[in-house]
């Protein structure tokens, strides 16, 4: 539990995705300001029409939704390791089965997980590709 709220206090601190990227978009002079990077940031900034801003907008707010999935789906995974692991005065019929399952369950979570934001992160750099054209 208190992963989960380290976690989600890191990310509103820190504007945190896993993709890396953030942005800005400044209404009245049309300027849309991305950063790409966790700790040195590049910043590139391209005065563009809100129609063209909002393809960039919407692939890193899916960046942001996926990110606050994992953060979900990482505390279900740690109360699962709970459930299965400390039964201490329960017998433990089935644990092999349930140990599988669980990992199961994680491995195919983390490899959809890694191929969606290498989507998202192809499909960002892609966007703001065709907003520099």
């Amino acid at each position: 539990m208190l992963l989960v709220i380290l976690l989600s206090v890191f990310t509103i601190t820190f504007d945190f995705n896993l993709t890396g990227y953030q942005y800005q978009l400044d209404e009245e002079t049309k300027v849309l300001t991305v950063q790409k990077g966790y700790i040195h940031k590049s910043v590139y900034e391209e005065q563009i029409p809100t129609e063209e801003a909002l393809g960039v907008m919407l692939a890193i707010n899916n960046a942001y939704d996926l990110w606050d999935l994992n953060i979900h789906a990482i505390s279900l995974l740690i109360v699962g390791a709970f459930v299965i692991c400390y039964k201490p005065d329960r017998p433990r019929i089935y644990f092999n089965w349930f140990l599988v399952f669980y990992c199961l369950c994680l491995t195919l979570f983390v490899l959809w997980d890694v191929n969606e934001h290498l989507k998202l992160h192809e499909e960002i750099t892609n966007r703001i590709s065709e907003v520099k054209d």
